[in-house]
């Protein structure tokens, strides 16, 4: 019996926990967004959502916050090529003021799905 408690939470900790954290982590979204802008490249969250949870995967200090389409669609036009961060229900109402902005990924985090989106140069 003890030996199958022992077996299960090595299981757990092994397989099962890692695989979960895959299917939360933002690192899939972060590797998209680096192939595309590469290491240094423009990009900005929208909004304060995801303050912090990309920068490690992104090795970045710090990544821009904007909220407003406004000022989503000045940074895009300013950085040709940038990435956005939205979710998204975000995503969709910038699009619909952006017609350029395009989802070049989306995936489920947590309990939202967020996209990665860019603007033709």
């Amino acid at each position: 019996l003890v030996s199958g408690v022992v077996a299960a939470v090595a299981w757990s900790q092994w397989v099962a926990v890692p695989a979960l954290d895959l299917i939360k982590s933002t690192r899939p979204l972060a590797e998209v967004v680096q192939r595309q802008i590469g290491p240094a490249g423009a990009m900005v969250l929208y909004r304060e959502s995801f303050q912090g949870v990309f920068n490690l995967h992104l090795k970045r200090d710090a990544i821009p916050t904007l909220s407003g389409r406004k000022r989503i669609d000045d940074f895009i036009v300013r950085n040709p090529g940038a990435v956005v961060i939205a979710t998204h229900p975000d995503l969709e109402r910038l699009m619909e003021g952006i017609p350029a902005l395009r989802p070049i990924h989306c995936r489920r985090i947590g309990e939202e799905t967020v996209c990665a989106a860019t603007a033709a140069p």
